[in-house]
């Protein structure tokens, strides 16, 4: 028999509090109207959609979100699948929501949208001023007719200053941060010119940043009963990133060069092994004591020169040739295990495939497998963290464009069908 349990007085009230927790989703109730394209704030709300707001999209006809028709495709999509249904993309950004299509060059349009947001608590987008002054949708006009709406806001440079109007892409906001300048940090690539970096981290930054945001609009509007506006720039999402050298100039007036040396830490790169690439990065002597030992204490570690990480960085192309034999006669996994076993912080750099099947990935099931309608099935990545009193559903597909805007428009604004059909032959709805 297992050890038993004293079910103390605190204990028997925890538990009937833990029993009477309702699985309600903590968002449940809150209604959300989404006016976003392609990105950021697509991410935004589906992460308030992942915690249970009803995400209501809002596409412009006649094609809704560009999203629809950016790659990667489901290479097998169902029959009778549409060409502007099968973008993965989309497919993981829009999943739990409902799309309603409006015209919103049309008067009629913009006055639909507007009924909406008179029934919302939070206001998401990702249009520029100028394009929010052109629709009437600008905060100060929002919040004089909806005091009570949380209007939150995701552009590159955000609603204020002299760059608010100018056009850019998320790589764009990037690497106006300067964080593509440092990118690569290696000595022989000094002249060479910025990298991007994968994927679309200013967008994925900005994302987070104002559903952040607008959650925290929500709670505050439970103790003022106003609404508020949540001004989220891509480039302030990703300036964080750049904390050391927006330190060094901001005290020594350095412009910091692209040069790992300046640190004054080595080894700190990545370095072939049989198999692949691994990640060394050390900043203590500490640790590169017991890689050294790790390697088998090789005559070439006990010059002084190495005995020091600065000295290390300073002659980094000497400690690479040395270590690289030794390195590529180990394969990724048993560099890693070894490694682990050391304690020292390293590992492998894999490709994507190889972190999909990891075990450390699959036991926290960072992916769900759920069938979508047009694309089939697909593997839906999950929110980036866990709350085991709120366990994740499995999450409903993506809409098609215009699926729900007869249901919304019919139970939100109370229209009739006859209404409808009006609409859609005068081109405002579909």
């Amino acid at each position: 028999m297992g050890s038993s349990i004293t079910l103390t007085p605190g204990l028997l009230q925890t538990a009937k509090i833990v029993g009477a927790m309702s699985p309600r989703p903590f968002l449940a109730g809150t209604l959300v109207i989404e006016l976003g394209e392609v990105y950021s704030a697509p991410f935004a709300g589906k992460l308030l959609a992942d915690l249970g707001a009803d995400v209501i999209k809002i596409e412009s006809l006649p094609k809704g979100d560009p999203a629809r028709s950016m790659p990667p495709f489901a290479r097998s999509p169902s029959p009778g699948a549409g060409p502007r249904d099968t973008s993965l993309m989309f497919a993981w950004l829009n999943a739990n929501k409902r799309s309603v299509a409006l015209n919103l060059r049309t008067i009629t349009g913009r006055k639909l949208l507007k009924g909406l947001l008179a029934k919302a608590d939070i206001f998401l987008h990702n249009k520029q001023p100028k394009d929010l002054e052109a629709l009437g949708l600008t905060y100060e006009e929002l919040h004089a007719q909806f005091p009570r709406l949380v209007v939150a806001s995701v552009t590159p440079y955000g609603q204020t200053g002299p760059y608010r109007n100018r056009k850019a892409y998320p790589s764009t906001a990037l690497h106006m941060t300067g964080a593509s300048w440092y990118t690569p940090q290696h000595v022989d690539a000094l002249d060479e010119p910025p990298l991007s970096l994968p994927g679309r981290p200013a967008a994925v930054m900005g994302g987070l940043a104002v559903a952040m945001g607008a959650l925290t609009a929500i709670v505050s509007r439970k103790v003022t009963g106003q609404g508020s506006h949540v001004d989220v720039s891509e480039t302030e999402s990703v300036m964080p990133t750049q904390s050391t050298p927006v330190n060094r100039f901001s005290f020594d007036g350095m412009v910091e060069p692209r040069n790992e040396r300046i640190y004054g830490i080595g080894p700190f790169d990545f370095f072939r092994v049989k198999d692949g690439w691994t990640s060394i990065f050390l900043v203590q002597d500490a640790h590169w004591n017991r890689l050294v030992k790790l390697m088998g204490d090789p005559d070439w570690s006990k010059d002084p020169i190495f005995k020091d990480r600065r000295t290390r960085a300073q002659y980094k192309e000497d400690v690479t040739a040395l270590m690289q034999p030794w390195l590529l006669e180990q394969t990724n996994e048993d560099f890693y295990v070894k490694a682990q076993a050391a304690d020292l912080p390293i590992g492998p750099a894999r490709t994507i495939d190889k972190t999909l099947t990891d075990p450390q990935f699959v036991s926290r099931r960072i992916f769900r497998k759920a069938r979508h309608p047009a694309t089939g099935d697909m593997a839906y990545l999950r929110p980036p963290y866990l709350t085991p009193s709120l366990p994740w559903q499995t999450p409903a597909p993506s809409p098609r464009l215009g699926q729900h805007t007869s249901a919304v428009l019919m139970s939100t604004l109370g229209l009739s069908r006859r209404q409808l059909t009006t609409l859609a032959a005068q081109g405002v709805i579909a």
